[in-house]
């Protein structure tokens, strides 16, 4: 999503929205995910250290508002994206610096990479560099291991069933 600066106005829209919504699901199961904001981008700055100020005050305002509507909300899972939501380190670090600031054990980064479709797509050498150490790195590398240790699976679809009749009830006269 690409955003202007965040002004007072988009501030108090954004809050708005998120008390209405917050509210309104406060009682729905646990299932049920809240995530303050997809892909977003800001126009008009910098770049990413400039960026990061308002990414972090979207997070820290929707933590604040889906909280204090209570119910499920109270300690429901809620997700933030880092910037763009990129998987870039230093972008995953001024998120979870974000999580540390807000104490809340009931969080989940979201990041988003389009590069390597484990495990429908072999992930190579190539596409994750071995020393990485991100969060994608490590989950790209334990995916292609745990590939390497499985059989290959193909799936089967078999028509279902259908129950047995129950026979028929005998008739007064004897006859069916």
């Amino acid at each position: 999503m690409r955003l202007g600066p965040v002004t007072n106005e988009r501030s108090a829209q954004y809050t708005a929205t998120w008390q209405q919504i917050a509210a309104t699901f406060r009682d729905e199961p646990r299932r049920l995910l809240f995530e303050s904001i997809n892909e977003p981008f800001f126009t008009g700055s910098s770049g990413d250290q400039q960026n990061a100020v308002p990414m972090n005050e979207l997070n820290k305002t929707f933590h604040s508002v889906v909280r204090a509507t209570g119910g499920g909300n109270a300690d429901r899972l809620l997700v933030m994206p880092t910037l763009g939501d990129t998987p870039d380190q230093p972008k995953i670090d001024t998120l979870l610096a974000t999580f540390a600031a807000l104490d809340d054990p009931n969080l989940v980064a979201s990041v988003h990479y389009f590069g390597c479709f484990c495990p429908s797509r072999a992930c190579t050498s190539s596409s994750v560099p071995p020393e990485s150490t991100t969060l994608l790195a490590i989950a790209c590398r334990h995916i292609r291991a745990g590939a390497r240790d499985r059989p290959a699976r193909t799936a089967t679809r078999t028509a279902p069933r259908s129950p047995p009749h129950p026979p028929a009830p005998p008739t007064a006269g004897g006859t069916v």
